[in-house]
C-alpha cells in the first residue's frame, strides 16, 4: 500500500513495482507500508531513475616506439534537475528489460553489497564497483576512469590480395600485370580482465597528437578477443607484379606473383598478407618451392624497421566446369 502524505490518500500498486510518472521531489511525498511487516527480515527497496544512466568510452593511444595505451572511461549522465548521492555504486551492463519501458540501457545501481564474488546477476554483468561516495550534480556528466590492467592491444598491418584474370587478354599466351597497395591497420583486443560493455572508441596517434579513427566497440566477454581494421598506413606498402601464362588447350592459367613488402617505419611491425581468388574462379596456391598451399595464401612475419622482404608464389586457375 502506498500513502500520499500530502492528501492522506492510499494507492494500491503491484507488490514489486512503484512507478513515478515524474521525478520524485527532494522531500518525501510517499510512504510505503508492508502488511504484515516482516520485522525479522531485512528489506531492500530498489527504484529506477530514468534520468540517470551511464555509458562507456574507450581511448586507444599509439606511440612512435610501438607502445600503446588503452583507457576506459565511464560517463554517468544526470539529465534531471536533482542531485544524487551514492555511498557505494555498481555499474551494471547487459540486456536490462524494464516492465514499464521499451528501452534497454545500462543501469546505475546503489547497494550496500561490497563484494563482487557473492553476486549472481543472471546474465547482467558487473562492469565496475565504485566503493566510495559519489555525488552527481543536476544536469551534469560525471566521468570516471576505470582501471582494467589485463587488457592487451596488438597492432598488425594486413592486406588481402585478390587474384583476378582480366576479361580481355592479349593474343599472346603471356600477360604481365602490376600494382601497389597500402596495408590496413589491424587492432586486436585481448580482454582477460572482465566484461567490457559496448562503447565508442577513439584512436589517437600520440606521436603527432592526431585523431586517426573511431568506431564502436561491441560488448566483450571475459577472455574474449576482438579484431577490427581501421584505416590505411602509407608507411607499409605492397608492390607486386604478376605473370599470367594461359594454356589454351586446357583453358587454365598459371599466375606467378612476385611480392615486395616495404616497411618505412622506424620500428619493427607485424605483417599479415592473404591472397585469395575472386569468387568466380577455382584456384590452387603454391609456394616458391612448389608445395601446395590450398585455395588461399596466408603469410605472416615480423618486418624489421626500415626494411623490406620479397617472395614469390604461384597460382593455378583451374578450367571452369560447364
Amino acid at each position: 500500500v502506498v500513502r500520499e502524505i500530502e492528501t492522506g490518500r492510499y494507492i494500491r500498486v503491484q507488490s514489486d513495482l512503484i512507478e513515478y510518472s515524474h521525478e520524485p521531489q527532494s522531500s518525501s511525498i510517499y510512504e510505503v507500508s508492508f502488511h504484515p511487516f516482516p520485522s525479522a527480515i531485512p528489506l531492500t527497496v530498489t527504484y529506477v531513475v530514468n534520468s540517470l544512466r551511464w555509458t562507456t568510452r574507450y581511448i586507444l593511444r599509439t606511440f612512435a616506439d610501438g607502445r600503446n595505451q588503452f583507457q576506459v572511461l565511464a560517463d554517468i549522465i544526470n539529465s534531471s534537475p536533482f542531485s544524487y548521492h551514492f555511498n557505494v555504486t555498481h555499474l551494471m551492463a547487459g540486456e536490462i528489460s524494464l516492465a514499464f519501458g521499451s528501452s534497454k540501457s545500462s543501469s546505475l545501481v546503489a547497494t550496500t553489497i561490497s563484494s563482487k564474488n557473492n553476486m549472481d546477476y543472471s546474465g547482467i554483468h558487473l562492469f565496475s564497483l565504485i566503493n566510495k561516495s559519489l555525488t552527481i550534480e543536476p544536469n551534469s556528466i560525471l566521468t570516471l576512469p576505470i582501471i582494467l590492467p589485463q587488457i592487451q592491444i596488438k597492432i598488425s598491418y594486413v592486406h588481402t590480395l585478390i587474384m583476378t584474370i582480366p576479361s580481355i587478354i592479349s593474343n599472346s599466351d603471356t600477360t604481365i600485370l602490376s600494382g601497389k597497395h597500402k596495408f590496413q591497420r589491424l587492432y586486436q583486443i585481448s580482454n582477460s580482465s572482465s566484461f567490457l560493455p559496448t562503447g565508442h572508441l577513439l584512436l589517437y596517434d600520440s606521436s603527432v597528437n592526431v585523431l586517426t579513427g573511431e568506431c564502436n566497440l561491441p560488448a566483450l566477454a571475459e577472455s574474449e578477443k576482438y579484431e577490427f581494421e581501421l584505416g590505411q598506413d602509407s608507411d607499409i606498402m605492397l608492390v607486386y607484379n604478376r605473370t599470367l601464362t594461359t594454356n589454351r588447350a586446357t583453358n587454365s592459367t598459371l599466375v606467378t606473383t612476385n611480392v615486395l613488402v616495404q616497411n618505412y617505419k622506424k620500428r619493427k611491425v607485424n605483417i599479415r598478407l592473404k591472397s585469395i581468388c575472386q569468387l568466380s574462379m577455382t584456384c590452387v596456391f603454391y609456394d616458391n618451392k612448389g608445395r601446395t598451399l590450398g585455395p588461399r595464401l596466408r603469410y605472416e612475419l615480423v618486418l624489421q624497421a626500415k626494411s623490406e622482404v620479397a617472395f614469390t608464389f604461384s597460382t593455378i586457375r583451374m578450367a571452369q566446369q560447364n
